[in-house]
């Protein structure tokens, strides 16, 4: 959905994985410099960048964007992602939990 052709999905998931450790200017540069066009990674950043929103949030975000909205497969997970939020809620740890999307 992204725009990551199959053969550089695991190249550009790798430099993503080194957020925690380097800024999005620098991540970004390394996919570019794997083969990725510098639309997609921005495309891409909004997305593993999200801090602070909760799921709710992320949810909110994913779902606003119509072209990830009418993915079946990405529908599915945004569901999953829903269902979480929920328990979360009902067991009143949603405060304690940070997820990173990555």
């Amino acid at each position: 959905m992204a725009g990551v052709p199959k053969d550089k999905i695991r190249s550009i998931s790798s430099a993503i994985d080194k957020l925690d450790k380097l800024p999005w200017a620098e991540v970004k540069k390394e996919m570019i410099e794997k083969g990725i066009d510098s639309a997609v990674a921005d495309d891409i950043g909004q997305y593993v960048q999200i801090n602070g929103s909760g799921i709710s949030g992320v949810l909110e975000l994913l779902r606003s964007n119509s072209r990830l909205a009418t993915n079946n497969d990405l529908e599915a997970g945004m569901n999953d992602m829903d269902l979480l939020r929920h328990y979360l809620e009902a067991f009143k740890v949603s405060d304690r939990v940070v997820l990173i999307y990555l």
